[in-house]
């Protein structure tokens, strides 16, 4: 259980998609004007291939693990919520200071750090029901959009 919960793979897809896609939306969104972070291109692959990578695969198998390990006790939720957002923002952070993930328009880890609390908080929301993690998902997104003057 601690690598997923594989045998049920089947119910942690449809949030796995949700990650994916929303992911994707920001991409969309920022491609051509207004990016807040930007994994730069590797060495042997182009700045897409390494995004698709990054999402196709890191998105989606920590989005598994995450959902398929979460924990019952109230206490434990919120450990696991704070452990995965540390193992994300340390490995941003890495990223950061090799130069592989650029800041724009204000962006910081430190904003990423809330960033990806939100995030895990919306995943296992989604998980749960789907039809609250839409329309918070939205309000979410109006803020950030607001706060970085995307609008």
């Amino acid at each position: 259980m601690y690598w997923g919960d594989w045998k049920n793979f089947k119910h942690y897809y449809p949030t796995i998609i949700y990650v994916i896609a929303a992911d994707f939306l920001y991409k969309i969104f920022a491609l051509n004007n207004y990016h807040l972070w930007k994994i730069q291109k590797d060495y042997i692959i182009n700045h897409i291939t390494t995004y698709l990578l990054y999402v196709l695969i890191t998105f989606s198998l920590s989005t598994f693990i995450f959902l398929s390990t979460y924990p019952t006790p109230l206490k434990k939720q919120m450990v696991h919520i704070l452990k995965w957002t540390f193992i994300y923002s340390v490995v941003e952070w890495i990223g950061w200071k090799f130069g592989r993930i650029t800041y724009y328009h204000g962006w910081s880890i430190w904003w990423s750090i809330f960033f990806n609390i939100n995030m895990f908080i919306m995943m296992r929301i989604h998980y749960v029901n789907y039809l609250w993690a839409i329309p918070l998902s939205i309000i979410c997104t109006l803020i950030y959009l607001i706060v970085f003057n995307y609008i």
